[in-house]
């Protein structure tokens, strides 16, 4: 691989992380605590609902996302990039972004799992480190 399509690669990575990826990481992160609180309070309905909301929360907010992506050549040249950087990068951006919309759904999922999944881990102190907790996990 060149230094052009490395670079192109890296700095499309970098903008998807920074402009998609953490965004709706940060978003989802919300629903971690009000599912866990749902589960916790054994309201599994409203569980479902939170889910179901955060699936249409975080797709509505993709679009936004697809469409700065899709304007990425324009966005790093405007920020003076190198034109060829742009170009390749852009092309490179673009091709993920069907996958921003599977992430977002994904990122739901996991996170949902993760607050009925928390509700069975608590932490205990081991007895040789009494100081550092210890998540230990309970049955189900």
């Amino acid at each position: 691989m060149g230094p052009l399509p490395l670079a192109s690669a890296a700095l499309a990575s970098t903008l998807g992380n920074v402009t998609g990826n953490s965004i709706l990481v940060g978003m989802a992160s919300a629903m971690s605590t009000l599912g866990g609180q749902a589960f916790g309070a054994k309201s599994y309905p409203v569980l479902g609902q939170i889910l179901q909301r955060a699936l249409v929360i975080l797709t509505l907010a993709a679009v936004p996302i697809a469409v700065a992506w899709g304007a990425a050549e324009r966005m790093l040249l405007a920020l003076g990039q190198d034109p060829g950087i742009a170009r390749a990068s852009a092309l490179y951006i673009r091709a993920l972004i069907p996958g921003l919309f599977f992430y977002a759904w994904n990122l739901c999922v996991q996170v949902g799992a993760h607050a009925v999944r928390g509700a069975h881990c608590r932490p205990r102190f081991h007895p040789r480190t009494s100081s550092t907790p210890q998540i230990l996990n309970d049955p189900p």
